[in-house]
């Protein structure tokens, strides 16, 4: 199966400035060479005429490219639909291409219109004038979307970003608390190789990785730390997250840290487990992770016996260590039946 491409992984967006640059730059640093036959006003309208269609096609051409390097926001699957309104917001991100869309007939239209107006001259002065009132509207057309331009260059660093997804791949969303292990477990499961560090929100961005079960690709997703509290208090990579659990899993692996090295209180992690569970109805299997830790850290068997407990009858639980690779046999056996009987 071969992985779906990033419907933003394409987008091609310059700001006004860099347009009209561009645009003035081939209109004007060499001289135009008219042909031979052309004496007098009928040579200098030839190469006005040519300077205006040089700048009006080319910041034309740009603009155009602009809306049409984004895919059609309606037509993509909810996962991204969900990453784009966090990144830009579906209805700015709307505006900003329908006023790429505006500019680049207008600018069409304009150069239309003077380079007729300057072949029915016949004043030196005239076509001259006509040229720079040409130029001068396109390059205004171009700073009235300053704003637009600039936000969708912007919006379309941070979307180029985002991982290739593909939804008809069955999709593994690791979930759970800052530095539980997900980052480590998700490296050992697959080709992804997310930095591992002792400190919080540990995973930048989503990362994805890939593992085989039963002869078929399995997508892993390493979620950024997600930290209990409403969608609405939500930081940018949480919602993230949470967008991910929602359309994309067809199971959850929430990892639990009974050593509570992880700097959350056991208690706090399953609180998180139940606010993700009532946000979404997806298998959902609990990993409890670090259990290598147990003859050192006292009360860590405690606690997970106890974890484990409260969880048995609502979840798979298991004990691993994504660190050791303890347990991890399971784990892939487990979520293997999930997926596959």
């Amino acid at each position: 199966m071969v992985n779906m491409t990033s419907p933003f992984r394409k987008l091609s967006v310059k700001s006004s400035e860099e347009i009209i640059d561009k645009a003035f730059r081939r209109a004007f640093r060499r001289p135009i060479t008219a042909p031979k036959k052309l004496k007098g006003i009928d040579r200098l309208k030839y190469v006005e005429r040519v300077r205006v269609e040089i700048v009006g096609s080319i910041a034309a051409a740009e603009l155009e490219k602009v809306y049409k390097s984004f895919p059609d926001l309606s037509s993509i699957h909810p996962f991204y639909q969900q990453l784009a309104d966090i990144i830009a917001g579906i209805g700015r991100l709307r505006h900003c291409l329908g006023a790429a869309k505006w500019a680049e007939l207008t600018v069409r239209k304009i150069t239309r219109e003077y380079m007729s107006r300057i072949t029915l001259s016949s004043e030196k002065s005239t076509i001259i004038s006509l040229r720079r009132e040409a130029t001068g509207r396109i390059a205004s057309v171009l700073s009235d979307i300053s704003e637009e331009l600039s936000d969708l260059k912007k919006y379309a660093s941070e979307l180029r970003s985002l991982p290739s997804i593909d939804p008809d791949t069955p999709t593994i969303v690791v979930a759970g608390y800052p530095n539980t292990g997900k980052s480590t477990l998700v490296g050992k499961l697959s080709t992804a190789e997310p930095e591992v560090a002792y400190y919080p929100f540990t995973t930048r961005s989503l990362i994805l990785g890939h593992m085989l079960l039963h002869n078929t690709k399995v997508q892993l997703v390493d979620t950024p730390g997600m930290l209990d509290r409403p969608p609405s208090r939500m930081k940018k990579m949480e919602l993230q997250a949470l967008a991910a659990l929602k359309s994309l899993a067809d199971i959850v692996v929430f990892m639990i840290d009974p050593s509570e090295t992880c700097g959350y209180q056991v208690r706090k992690q399953l609180h998180l487990l139940e606010e993700i569970s009532s946000h979404m109805d997806k298998p959902t299997i609990v990993a409890l992770n670090k259990m290598d830790l147990a003859d050192h850290i006292p009360k860590l068997e405690e606690k997970a016996s106890k974890a484990e407990a409260a969880l048995k009858e609502a979840y798979k639980v298991v004990r691993i260590s994504a660190e050791a690779g303890i347990g991890l046999d399971h784990l892939l056996k487990l979520i293997e039946h999930m997926l596959f009987s």
